[in-house]
């Protein structure tokens, strides 16, 4: 952080970048060709991330400046194809305070999901199976040729427990991969309870939900 001189009683290099190459005079119009390189790495570009307006502005506005530059970054953030299609906007509505049976340790309680199908992969991926810690939010996704139960069993063996230990308690849908015998079997030889979430309520087990929509976005 950029402190004065009176006030920064440590002075180095660092601390005073905020005065480094600072312009005097007017500043140096850019042009429409750089300015459409700048919007395209700030926001379409894969370390852009398709940010919101908001966030898009303050990262540009760090390091850039042109005259209606903010309402030209929010015209460029509507017109983005990738983000009318995928950005679902929710409204904001405030959930009174309830206590909640959140897990107390990491991977006390988990959850499990399918997602898919999806466009095949060239190594015949066509589903993901989706894994999520309920209290850090931790999330895996392992992707799978096929949601066949012992497909799941599987892929829940080699590459959850086997990396991150066996959870206490693992809540499903009511999918018949997850209901089989073959997974039901195999929670009961690793001393695991499995439960299964209301069926047509996603809402009982929201988060991982959640974190699909995040994933195909």
């Amino acid at each position: 952080m950029h402190k004065r001189g009176a006030q920064n009683t440590n002075a180095d290099a660092l601390s005073r970048i905020g005065s480094v190459g600072a312009l005097e005079g007017p500043m140096e119009v850019i042009s429409d060709q750089v300015k459409e390189q700048v919007l395209y790495e700030f926001h379409d570009s894969p370390l852009g991330g398709h940010r919101g307006m908001n966030k898009t502005y303050r990262a540009i506005s760090a390091r850039y400046t042109w005259p209606k530059m903010r309402r030209e970054i929010e015209e460029y953030v509507k017109q983005c194809k990738s983000c009318q299609t995928n950005k679902i906007l929710t409204p904001r509505n405030k959930v009174p305070v309830q206590v909640t049976t959140t897990a107390e340790h990491s991977f006390e309680k988990c959850y499990m999901d399918v997602v898919g199908p999806l466009p095949v992969t060239t190594l015949g991926h066509k589903y993901i199976l989706t894994f999520q810690d309920d209290l850090s939010k931790y999330v895996v996704d392992v992707p799978i040729e096929r949601q066949h139960a012992d497909t799941v069993a599987r892929a829940f063996v080699e590459r959850i427990v086997l990396l991150y230990g066996t959870p206490q308690i693992v809540q499903t849908d009511q999918g018949s991969n997850f209901m089989s015998e073959v997974f039901r079997n195999t929670c009961s030889l690793l001393r695991v309870k499995k439960i299964q979430s209301t069926a047509f309520h996603p809402e009982s087990q929201g988060s991982i939900e959640h974190s699909h929509r995040v994933l195909a976005e």
